[in-house]
């Protein structure tokens, strides 16, 4: 009868897991006579052949950005959007475009635009080359792919991670004519899209909707 002989390389391995294990176990004769035993290695161990671990976020925890860095970026990107508007917003509130004398939806429309637009003329073109806004680029962080760590295109940049909080935001801010209730509601979007940082994976509500995560780019 023939017998399925084992490849030379498993044979070899263990081969030299057990004698691993007899010198292992004589050692520990040894030690046991000074009060300390020792057990011999387990298998993966012996023959090096753990299975790497598995890729996650908190694999790169001392990657990513840290949450002080990421809320100054955003103010700082804030204030730069609002320094925009409010110069872009006095000629054409002299000049009375898209503007009556009575507020209507149309004029917080317009407005809402503005601010849309004042964002991605200003942050756009560093968003879809380096994942950054001018506030990420000072505080040495930027957006990337959660999985592959790639650069993140400028269209799920758009519509998957600025837009699903953005848009809700501004319609209630619309549609609220100074309503309170419609304000709050409205900054409530901001907060809770923003709790998700304190998580272990540092990722915003938005990042989650697009995949992504907020990494440093210094040493």
């Amino acid at each position: 009868m023939v017998r399925n002989r084992l490849p030379v390389s498993k044979r070899t391995r263990i081969m030299r897991y057990n004698v691993t294990v007899f010198h292992t176990r004589f050692k520990a004769s040894e030690n046991e006579i000074d009060g300390k035993p020792e057990r011999p290695q387990p298998l993966s161990v012996a023959l090096n052949t753990a299975a790497p671990p598995a890729r996650s976020d908190e694999k790169s925890m001392g990657k990513l950005a840290d949450r002080s860095a990421r809320v100054l970026a955003w103010v700082a990107d804030g204030l730069l959007v609002f320094a925009v508007v409010t110069l872009a917003f006095s000629p054409i509130r002299s000049a009375n475009i898209f503007y009556s004398v009575e507020q209507t939806w149309l004029d917080e429309l317009a407005t809402a635009l503005l601010w849309i637009s004042a964002h991605y003329f200003i942050h756009g073109y560093w968003l879809a080359t380096r994942g950054q806004t001018i506030g990420k680029m000072l505080m040495g962080i930027r957006i990337e792919d959660r999985q592959t760590g790639n650069l993140v295109p400028i269209w799920r940049l758009v519509l998957l991670r600025d837009l699903p909080i953005m848009l809700p935001a501004y319609l209630l801010s619309i549609s609220s004519n100074h309503d309170p209730v419609d304000e709050g509601l409205s900054i409530l979007i901001y907060v809770v899209d923003f709790i998700f940082i304190f998580t272990a994976s540092r990722r915003c509500f938005h990042d989650r909707i697009a995949n992504t995560k907020v990494v440093r780019t210094w040493a």
